[in-house]
């Protein structure tokens, strides 16, 4: 985004105490390019696929399926049913990490 965009909004708010968020969005589609409306589509599926993933639970209600990196490619791994023991440590290691 242009840096000029954003210091106008940012003396604005700052001169009048307030801005419209409409405002804003009405700068935005003067003086930043578009968004790119294909990887938009991608970004909303891939985040309706995670969440699908991340509310698979086992019989107990306990959650077994998480998702690994791959390189660039997401896996969602079951760690219950997976014979893959390498996606097993990479989900210990990264749920130890958000502890």
């Amino acid at each position: 985004m242009d840096r000029k965009v954003k210091e106008t909004i940012y003396k604005e708010i700052h001169d009048k105490g307030e801005i419209s968020q409409e405002y804003i969005v009405g700068l935005l589609k003067v003086y930043d390019e578009a968004p790119n409306t294909s990887k938009l589509v991608e970004a909303h599926y891939k985040s309706k696929a995670n969440r699908i993933i991340s509310s698979f639970k086992d019989d107990n209600h306990v959650r077994d399926c998480f998702a690994v990196k791959e390189g660039k490619q997401t896996i969602y791994v079951n760690i219950a049913t997976t014979n893959k023991i390498y996606y097993v440590k990479d989900v210990t290691r990264t749920t130890k990490k958000a502890d």
